[in-house]
């Protein structure tokens, strides 16, 4: 069943269909459990050393790992980082990977 993650230490998410993550550890503990999401959004700092930049490499290193059939075809995410860097930095990896995962 598609479900869609709000990864955020602080802020509250802007809909209710979203499953919030207060930490990275806790977006692998939900993700795991219930599988990728259809959809994401990412903040960078998470008040941890694991960063928004961190989920988005676990991400694509599992979709690898799985031969590209792990992260739905038909995802879509964004980045709610207060850093501009950081949303640019975390659009542009898995932008970049899911453009050429059928290629990998």
């Amino acid at each position: 069943m598609p479900w869609k993650l709000w990864l955020d230490d602080k802020r509250d998410p802007p809909a209710e269909d979203l499953i919030v993550a207060r930490s990275y550890i806790e977006a692998v503990k939900v993700i795991t459990e219930k599988g990728c999401p259809s959809y994401a959004s990412f903040d960078f700092t998470l008040g941890t050393p694991e960063t928004g930049m961190t989920l988005v490499k676990w991400l694509i290193e599992k979709d690898t790992a799985d031969g590209g059939k792990f992260i739905p075809y038909d995802f879509t995410f964004d980045c709610h980082s207060d850093a501009e860097w950081a949303r640019v930095e975390m659009k542009k990896l898995l932008d970049t990977y899911l453009s050429h995962r059928d290629s990998i």
